[in-house]
């Protein structure tokens, strides 16, 4: 569903996607809106890097009794010397476009939801944000009152 929207966006039109989704349903214990909004900043934050033309690859599989969600795109890559800040409140690496709280964000709401996200990233060659999420199939998935929900698509 996340996908479907942005792909209509005028500023995805020189962007190919690749999905390659897990057989059947991913589950994992969490508000289905907040878990949309993570992939939607990950994806956007992904064309940005890429100047709007490239590719963005989504791949969702189990991880050791984890979910595991990764975007990929082959925009400009991170400088390593700015890993360490990406999810900090207001570091930017894009000038007048960012206000730095969207990594921050989506760090934030991943940890209320029990889980992690790491990147890979190389100058010249692209990003990968990678979110683990608690399997609602493992006993004491996730952080407690959050529902089961599938992958938004």
């Amino acid at each position: 569903r996340t996908l479907g929207m942005v792909q209509k966006q005028a500023a995805f039109h020189d962007i190919e996607f690749r999905l390659y989704l897990a057989e059947g349903p991913l589950l994992t214990r969490g508000d289905p809106t907040q878990l949309q909004q993570v992939l939607l900043n990950l994806v956007i934050n992904a064309r940005d890097a890429m100047d709007g033309k490239g590719d963005i690859t989504v791949r969702t599989e189990t991880d050791g009794g984890r979910v595991s969600v990764s975007v990929r795109d082959s925009g400009v890559g991170i400088p390593k010397e700015n890993l360490p800040q990406i999810f900090e409140p207001f570091f930017s690496t894009k000038g007048t476009r960012g206000n730095g709280l969207g990594l921050s964000a989506v760090r934030s709401i991943i940890e209320r939801h029990g889980g992690e996200i790491d990147v890979d990233s190389e100058v010249g060659q692209g990003s990968t944000f990678r979110v683990k999420l608690p399997s609602a199939n493992e006993q004491g998935g996730a952080a407690p009152g959050l529902r089961a929900t599938g992958p938004s698509r």
